[in-house]
């Protein structure tokens, strides 16, 4: 068994580096293609590129990790099945629970690496990506919301790392969560530890001022940091582990719901497990038959169920970080749930395959 393990682990592990490594080429390819414009206008050059490169990197791994291990496995397992050592483990006596055993070790690697980079890596990567973009003002003509203290904030611009926004609306809410007044100012500037509104107005909607204003130029009082800015321009799904729970227990401005926070702390342990739901996946093609065929649409279906899935946990998550169900459901439930359909298929087949009273 310690000879399988590793000799089945050692190729699951490289073959998943080089599907991952491949799949994240791809992406990257295809992610520079709709930014080249934006990169170029760094006036950077090559070195603009390699930055984005490196800073793009940590995000696009966590996405290709799950459907590189289905692949890998599938890579693995086919050549197994094609020239008979599958056949020859089983006529042995061995079921696919030892396979998947003897896999164990490369997936639990996999899986500390996918934790790894998705909760080290990604979120610093992406707000120092933020940040490079808010330096030069590209890419931030798209507008910034922020949730602050029961205010809700829009920035049309963001520039200077964070430290002036411009076309700024402020809306305060009332206890019932109806807006009762609304800022609007042409600019924010952040020096020496506070923000200061320039050539804004302040509209009292209770009383129905709408259609004028009062002058409100001068300090915003505020916990916004440039920081918190810059966050906000990084996709809210990818909130380090250590972020949610500080904004979860009221240590750290939150700039999101709080359904974003609680969902991010759940993923960050799901995503890793989702590795090991897309080994459960491609084992049925152990089962198949070279010889009549049924290895090719084994493959294809394999495949086809890890898309789903990834399809439905993506789904999932967005309705969790809205507020829509419950976080804990939302990031576990997609892993859970085919986890156990691809057990119970697994069981069947090896019922089929050694019925009781059968002879193997």
């Amino acid at each position: 068994m310690i000879t399988l393990a590793s000799y089945l682990s050692s190729r699951l592990l490289l073959t998943a580096l080089g599907t991952v490594a491949v799949l994240g080429a791809l992406v990257q390819i295809l992610d520079l293609l709709d930014t080249t414009e934006d990169i170029l206008a760094m006036g950077e050059g090559a070195s603009g590129f390699l930055f984005y490169v490196a800073m793009r990197t940590p995000s696009i791994l966590p996405e290709v990790l799950p459907l590189g291990v289905l692949l890998a496995t599938l890579f693995v397992l086919a050549p197994l099945v094609r020239h008979g050592e599958i056949v020859a483990m089983r006529a042995a006596g061995m079921h696919v629970g030892r396979i998947f055993l003897a896999m164990l070790p490369a997936l639990v690697v996999i899986a500390l690496g996918h934790y790894a980079i998705a909760d080290g890596m990604r979120p610093p990567a992406e707000r120092r990506l933020a940040e490079w973009w808010a330096e030069n003002g590209v890419k931030t003509n798209k507008p910034v919301w922020l949730k602050i203290d029961g205010r809700i904030v829009e920035a049309g611009r963001v520039l200077d790392g964070g430290r002036r926004l411009e076309n700024v609306r402020i809306f305060d809410r009332d206890l019932l969560d109806a807006v009762s007044t609304r800022t609007v100012a042409g600019a924010a500037r952040y020096a020496e530890g506070r923000w200061t509104l320039d050539d804004a107005t302040v509209t009292d909607l209770r009383r129905q001022e709408i259609g004028t204003g009062r002058p409100a130029d001068g300090v915003w009082n505020t916990r916004l940091r440039p920081r918190d800015v810059i966050e906000a321009m990084a996709p809210d799904a990818n909130v380090s582990v250590g972020a949610a729970y500080d904004v979860l227990v009221g240590r750290r401005l939150a700039v999101a719901a709080p359904s974003v926070y609680a969902t991010a702390l759940q993923r960050a342990f799901a995503e890793p497990a989702s590795d090991f739901v897309m080994l459960l996946l491609a084992l049925p093609l152990a089962f198949a038959s070279w010889r009549d065929g049924r290895s090719g649409r084994v493959f294809i279906l394999s495949l086809g169920a890890g898309l789903v899935f990834l399809l439905t946990d993506g789904v999932v998550a967005t309705l969790g970080r809205a507020g829509v169900i419950q976080p804990a459901l939302a990031a576990w439930s997609p892993s859970v749930g085919f986890a156990i359909l691809a057990f119970l298929l697994l069981r069947r087949l090896e019922g089929v395959r050694h019925p009781r009273g059968g002879t193997a």
